[in-house]
């Protein structure tokens, strides 16, 4: 579909010494889609240098800088009600939006960080990271479907709407750790990490939206052109910084080949200020974990890991009250294993995670918000992976995975209890394989992929609250289908300078879809193929 991606990577030393050093990564990027109207443009450039004035001290400057600019397609409808899977296969060469619809994004972030072994088993690091998110989006949004003057649904009709959002985000991180290897205490070892951090973080936003410019036709052609006389309300605008500290201390701890533990603290205070109040947070989050290893190629493990949310703290329950931090709660426990002299590797984890104490809007007797807030939630996520993957021969490469995710919604009181978050599948899977030639077909190489999404929910599973636009309340929404796709590539190696892949994606051309609260539902790339030719030196 018109794509065409240059990329440029080259470095290596600039003196004779070999003590400064430069690398720099680029990419330019243009293409068009399967959708008429719709293409990207995106620029990376990623330079770095690194001086070592002596054995025990580095120096690294970095910069990373990310510019996308894209047409936001809004895909397709459905042309059923909530709990109703009927979406369309909208045609190709049709778009919904109009033809000035651009999302905007500019990334830009530095850092320094310097590194000192002030022994054989303690050293110094340093670092300061700089950041800069810069986001423009203007872009047509569907609303309610038109009903006929008896009050029937024309599922095929719609309202458009027209919206645009800025968002600017300015952070700064300042690291400071100490860090000691293989430390004896008697018999047992530590590797052990204390440092503290300084982060300050500052954004402002702005949005204005008008719900109803048009009313279009799925089945129809349709103006892709705004109104000259289209007025904005006024921008809302809205802001905050925060600034905060953080203390950090955890120690892993041998204590044979057998036994093996880790332990870990993080204390951090944060204040946020906006246009109307300043306030303060604290927050202590625990971790720890044991790895057994009753054999040499076989690790059981058990981890435990706590961290905290603090840009919702200072929402306020009915007396006025600060509610406080969310909590994330993480349990990990599973096996780690190796084989055929680490060729093979197997691993089976099983994972918990819930989101509590979540500081969540009050509703009324008609569900509308009241504008306080109060504890409660527990948003649950839990399941399997499983991963196998190596070097069955030299030359057989096969990387497999399956997970399992079981996510719902508890205590909530927005959606139904033990109901899923949207587009959360169950299930999903992936295989790939990679084949190298030897003796007469050297330098040749073939590999397959399959991927595998269950269904999953189009929405959320409202119990009676409007939280975003199109939620429907008390009314299931239905799931999008699973989809499995299958992809190819093969490589030739022309010599050591030249290399060949031609790669071949969605080779059944399966439609599959992603959908994200029925207002956008988008079909996935149908069959689509890719030559590339590098060249190394």
């Amino acid at each position: 579909y018109g794509q065409a991606r240059t990329t440029f990577d080259v470095y290596g030393p600039l003196v004779e010494s070999g003590k400064v050093a430069f690398r720099v990564n680029t990419a330019l990027e243009r293409a068009d889609s399967y959708r008429s109207m719709v293409s990207s443009d995106r620029f990376y450039i990623n330079p770095s240098l690194e001086w070592k004035p002596d054995d025990k001290t580095t120096f690294t400057v970095e910069m990373d800088y990310f510019e996308d600019s894209r047409t936001p397609d809004l895909g397709t409808v459905n042309l059923g009600e909530n709990d109703e899977n009927h979406i369309y296969d909208l045609p190709h060469d049709v778009f919904l939006g109009f033809e000035n619809d651009k999302s905007l994004t500019t990334n830009a972030t530095y850092s320094i960080r310097f590194s000192r072994e002030l022994s054989d088993k303690l050293s110094l690091k340093a670092a300061y990271y700089k950041s800069n998110l810069d986001l423009d989006d203007k872009g047509a949004s569907l609303g309610n479907v038109i009903k006929d003057t008896s009050g029937t649904p024309i599922y095929n009709q719609r309202n458009r709407g027209y919206s645009a959002s800025t968002r600017k985000d300015n952070n700064s991180v300042m690291q400071f750790d100490l860090i000691g290897d293989d430390i004896k205490t008697g018999s047992i070892s530590h590797t052990f990490q204390v440092g503290f951090d300084y982060r300050t973080t500052k954004y402002n936003t702005s949005s204005m939206s008008v719900s109803n410019i048009d009313t279009i036709d799925v089945f129809a052609s349709n103006n892709h052109k705004l109104p000259s006389d289209m007025a904005f309300p006024e921008a809302t605008l809205l802001g905050a910084q925060s600034k905060a500290f953080g203390f950090v201390a955890q120690d892993v701890i041998t204590f044979n080949k057998y036994i093996k533990t880790f332990l870990g603290a993080r204390f951090s205070r944060t204040q946020t200020i906006t246009a109307t109040e300043t306030t303060e947070s604290n927050a202590f989050n625990p971790l720890g974990g044991i790895i057994l290893s009753p054999f040499k190629n076989i690790n059981v493990f058990a981890s435990y890991t706590n961290s905290s949310y603090p840009r919702t703290a200072t929402r306020l329950d009915a007396n006025g009250q600060e509610l406080g931090n969310e909590r994330f709660d993480q349990l990990e426990t599973g096996i780690k294993t190796n084989w055929l002299n680490n060729r093979l590797r197997f691993n089976l984890t099983f994972f918990k995670i819930n989101n509590k104490d979540i500081n969540l809007p009050v509703y009324d007797e008609n569900w509308v918000a009241t504008g306080y807030y109060q504890k409660g939630g527990n948003d649950e996520r839990k399941g399997i992976e499983v991963e196998l993957s190596g070097r069955l021969l030299d030359n057989l490469e096969v990387i497999t995975g399956y997970s399992y995710i079981d996510a719902q919604y508890k205590e909530h009181t927005s959606y139904v209890y033990g109901s899923a978050p949207l587009n959360t599948p169950k299930h999903t899977f992936n295989a790939y394989a990679n084949y190298s030639f030897k003796e007469k077909l050297d330098g040749l190489s073939l590999g397959a992929g399959v991927y595998f999404t269950g269904e999953r929910p189009i929405n959320d599973w409202s119990s009676g609250a409007i939280t975003h636009e199109g939620i429907v309340p008390n009314q299931k929404p239905f799931n999008v289908d699973s989809y499995t796709q299958v992809n190819l590539q093969a490589a030739y190696r022309i010599n050591t300078h030249w290399n060949f892949r031609f790669i071949l994606n969605n080779v059944f051309d399966e439609v599959g879809y992603n959908a994200y609260r029925t207002r956008y539902i988008n079909q996935t790339d149908p069959r689509n193929f890719a030559g590339v030719l590098s060249y190394s030196f």
